[in-house]
């Protein structure tokens, strides 16, 4: 099975607005994820902010998930996951130059 482009493109993007969308931003800031209190972290908490505030790591596993839910399996699985990731990344990079 075969993953569209557009699929791609929109699970990369998903994961971008994960990350830097005001909304969620807040809703991580209230569920105690603050960046100005990171060296305060436990090494687990740390370890979880990276993850959520990471986009390659939150798309990669947020692509994951939505493929899985989506039938697809194996190797198209893994690659659709790391190539958002990867997209997305490249969005972030265009976006904030």
């Amino acid at each position: 099975m075969q993953i569209e482009l557009l699929t791609l493109l929109g699970l990369a993007s998903l994961g971008w607005l994960f990350v830097y969308a005001e909304p969620l931003i807040l809703t991580k800031r209230n569920l105690g994820f603050k960046d100005e209190l990171f060296d305060t972290y436990s090494p687990i908490k740390q370890y979880i902010h990276k993850l959520i505030y990471c986009e390659i790591c939150s798309t990669f596993w947020i692509a994951f998930g939505c493929l899985i839910v989506m039938n697809y399996c194996g190797w198209g699985l893994l690659l659709g996951a790391c190539i958002s990731s990867v997209i997305s990344g490249l969005i972030n990079k265009i976006i904030n130059n």
